[in-house]
Parts: structure tokens; C-alpha cells; sequence
């Protein structure tokens, strides 16, 4: 299996759970595995298989928006990219931010303010 394709999976994973997995240290501790993996994938990508980065980068086209966010997230956060594929994952935290979904909205609200003092010039993108 490939680098991507564990990180789709994960995402999937970590996607599936419902409110009441939450209560569930089990499924929790997974999860936050899981998602550290997936942190790890990426830098993996940006630092070790830069032949990845293209195809990582379609994954913010793919269906899922959760799917989006997260890679957004990545691509941002631990990876390099140029200008075009910042703005459009700032684009994709900023969707999330519009749909108007409690816990996803506020918290990619709060994380895009933090993000625009850290990164001032991401603003203009």
C-alpha cells in the first residue's frame, strides 16, 4: 500500500466516527494515532518522496470535504507548496469555516486566525 493511499485510509477511519465514539477511549486513542500518522505521511512526503507531492496534492479535488480540510491542513502545516496550492487549501478551511458546522467551523475559524498572524502574507493569496 502505498504512502497515499494509508493516508486516505486513515482519513476514513478517523472520518467514520460518530459523537457517541467519542466516549470510547478505545476508538479515541486510535484515532489519534491515526491522525498522527497521517502528519507523519505528510512530512514523509514533503521531506523523503518528493515525487509524491503532485498526487498528494489532487486530494484537495477529492470528494469527501472532510478529506479536504485535513490535507489542507497538511499542505499547509508541514509541507511546502507553491503559492497556487496554498491559496487553494486556504480555500478549503475557509469552505469548512461557511458550512456552518458547529465544531468544524469554529475550530478552522479559530486555527485560520492563528494561521493569518503566524503567516501575514497568506492573506493576500
Amino acid at each position: 500500500m502505498d504512502l497515499i493511499e494509508t493516508y486516505l485510509n486513515n482519513l476514513q477511519t478517523i472520518n467514520s466516527m460518530t459523537l457517541d465514539d467519542f466516549g470510547d477511549r478505545r476508538k479515541v486513542k486510535r484515532n489519534n494515532k491515526l491522525a498522527d500518522a497521517n502528519r507523519q505521511i505528510a512530512k514523509d512526503i514533503e521531506n523523503t518522496y518528493p515525487e509524491y507531492k503532485e498526487d498528494f496534492a489532487k486530494l484537495l479535488l477529492h470528494d469527501d470535504w472532510k478529506i479536504r480540510c485535513q490535507v489542507a491542513h497538511h499542505m499547509l502545516e508541514v509541507m511546502n507548496y507553491p503559492n497556487k496550492y496554498r491559496k487553494m487549501a486556504l480555500r478549503e478551511i475557509k469552505d469548512v469555516i461557511n458550512k456552518d458546522i458547529l465544531v468544524e467551523s469554529l475550530g478552522n475559524k479559530m486555527w485560520l486566525q492563528d494561521w493569518y498572524k503566524q503567516h501575514p502574507l497568506d492573506r493576500f493569496l
